[in-house]
């Protein structure tokens, strides 16, 4: 007999056992919250609008309709105003018995031309009696305009002058004005005093048209209406005379002319030229100043110097 082949025994493994463990409900619920997105309420809240809920107020705002701004008129937009206009014009006046204004339309490339032809490189304005004789000259700076000029001589008639000295010693002008006299530094004699009414609620067309036909030639309105007030014209309004000035407040008036005349008193640039020169602020005149002129200052500031010119200068 054959023998019996051993047989192999192969032991199968065992099903491991899982330990199971327990959820609670509230943790499924939350997973499953996770899983699918936020909840949704059952019932959504809905707002109501104003007009269904009675306990909202209401308030209408109406926006104001605007008026159309009308364009503006051409002469509004006219341009900045030009520097000079180039016409080459001096200009004197009289600001009080003591004092002149001086000021000059000449274009900036002018007067670089002046100076550059100029013997001092400098451009100077004269100030000259209506016979002829300079009394000042006065060293204009560059970007001047304007001078103020003190006379001190109340009733004078002068003129200014703008130009240069060449390298001949020849005064060019660039520019002369008109004569100008000083008024007097005294209360006028004529004492006489004329009063007019003249109402608010006219207009000067109206009152010019009320005394067309008795207006003279060359009459001021003022003039024709105190006239007809005098002689007790009819007039379509109340007509008040003004009372007299009694000797007392005539009095009180020339004191006050005469503080006023003195309050605007200048001192002369010779007198300011020798205060500076005693206290050691001026040493000398600078190269190029004719003979005989001194420095002073002008009441709108900056430096100048003027005097009598010399003969030949």
């Amino acid at each position: 007999m054959a023998a019996k082949k051993p047989q192999l025994k192969v032991k199968a493994k065992r099903p491991v056992k899982r330990a199971k463990v327990a959820v609670r409900p509230a943790a499924k619920k939350k997973a499953r919250a996770v899983r699918r997105g936020p909840a949704v309420t059952a019932r959504p809240h809905v707002t109501r609008r104003p007009e269904e809920d009675p306990g909202v107020l209401k308030f209408v705002v109406m926006q104001p309709e605007m008026p159309e701004i009308p364009p503006a008129p051409e002469f509004e937009d006219l341009g900045e105003l030009p520097e000079s206009y180039g016409t080459n014009r001096v200009f004197l006046i009289a600001r009080d018995p003591h004092w002149f204004y001086a000021y000059w339309d000449i274009s900036r490339e002018r007067l670089a031309e002046a100076r550059a032809a100029s013997r001092e490189g400098q451009v100077f304005l004269q100030v000259c009696e209506s016979g002829g004789a300079c009394v000042q000259q006065i060293m204009v700076p560059g970007e001047a305009r304007n001078w103020f000029i003190y006379a001190g001589r109340p009733g004078v008639e002068l003129y200014a002058e703008l130009g240069y000295f060449d390298a001949s010693g020849a005064f060019r002008s660039m520019g002369r004005s008109g004569l100008a006299r000083a008024p007097k530094d005294a209360p006028s004699d004529d004492l006489g005093a004329r009063f007019v009414t003249i109402p608010m609620s006219l207009s000067f067309r109206e009152l010019l048209d009320l005394v067309a036909g008795e207006r003279h030639d060359g009459e001021e309105l003022v003039e024709t209406l105190a006239r007809l007030q005098e002689r007790g014209f009819k007039l379509p309004f109340e007509v008040g005379a003004g009372p007299g000035l009694s000797e007392e407040a005539r009095e009180v008036l020339f004191r006050q002319f005469m503080v006023e005349f003195s309050r605007r008193y200048w001192m002369g640039s010779m007198e300011l030229a020798e205060r500076w020169q005693q206290a050691g602020r001026v040493s000398g005149l600078p190269p190029g100043v004719p003979f005989g002129a001194s420095f002073g200052g002008s009441p709108m500031g900056g430096p100048a110097w003027s005097g009598t010119i010399p003969r030949g200068a």
